[in-house]
């Protein structure tokens, strides 16, 4: 979708972008995806899907990281918490007996 957003001149709405997989759908069933790559000079459009590839790579890489691991954790540990603190509070021992 990036490409498109960055290759053409179509606008679309914050609606519309909420979605971009019936975005990318669209484009790609209606065959305007495949016109739009056409229209990139081929060494350009390949520096753009080895730069992807790349990415796509380091990011694979670094969510196996210990640091990444971690930073998961810590994101998620206040949410977690939260739902345990919510069992324990709604626990109903008269039900259990």
């Amino acid at each position: 979708m990036n490409i498109i957003y960055t290759y053409t001149d179509i606008t679309f709405t914050d609606k519309q972008r909420e979605d971009e997989y019936k975005l990318y759908d669209a484009f790609q069933s209606s065959g305007l995806l495949t016109q739009i790559l056409a229209a990139i000079p081929e060494d350009e459009l390949k520096s753009l899907i080895d730069y992807m590839n790349i990415m796509k790579s380091e990011i694979l890489n670094y969510k196996n990281t210990a640091g990444a691991v971690l930073q998961s954790l810590i994101q998620d540990l206040p949410k977690n918490a939260q739902a345990a603190a919510d069992i324990v509070n709604s626990f109903d021992e008269t039900k259990y007996k």
